[in-house]
């Protein structure tokens, strides 16, 4: 229910369902993964990344809030910390896409565009839709003098 007010936009609402479904189950690390995830479209990316954390805390190896705490801290010019997060979850899962279009975001903010490039193309290889990704990868394309598409 949580989920479905967030993707209504009723942030309020989803964490008042979030934080009941916490009481009733305060080891599932979705549930501060999902209240992160409420923070992050509020534009609050400290309390954000507080409760990725704390969902890491319940399980490390859960790659879906390794994957957001490093977009966060991306999105933030952290992109060191952001890049061994990234290659954290990708030790965890090899074939979550999205950890790879992170990951050649925070490479290219490095000055690494050729992993950077790599890494775009690995998560294009795995998820053909991320259209992110695709963008991403044609602007490093383009900046590194080698055409777009692909």
């Amino acid at each position: 229910y949580g989920d479905w007010l967030r993707e209504q936009e009723r942030f309020d609402d989803a964490l008042a369902a979030y934080r009941v479904a916490e009481q009733q189950r305060p080891d599932f690390p979705n549930i501060p993964n999902n209240i992160g995830v409420v923070f992050a479209r509020q534009g609050l990316p400290e309390k954000a990344e507080e409760q990725y954390r704390r969902a890491l805390q319940l399980d490390p190896r859960y790659v879906i809030a390794l994957n957001n705490l490093a977009t966060s801290l991306t999105g933030r010019g952290q992109h060191q910390e952001a890049l061994a997060l990234y290659q954290r979850a990708v030790k965890i899962n090899p074939t979550y896409a999205k950890i790879f279009a992170g990951m050649g975001v925070a490479l290219f903010n490095l000055g690494r565009h050729e992993e950077s490039l790599r890494s775009l193309e690995r998560a294009l290889s795995l998820d053909p839709s991320l259209t992110e990704a695709r963008d991403n990868r044609d602007e490093v394309r383009r900046l590194m003098g080698k055409g777009a598409g692909g």
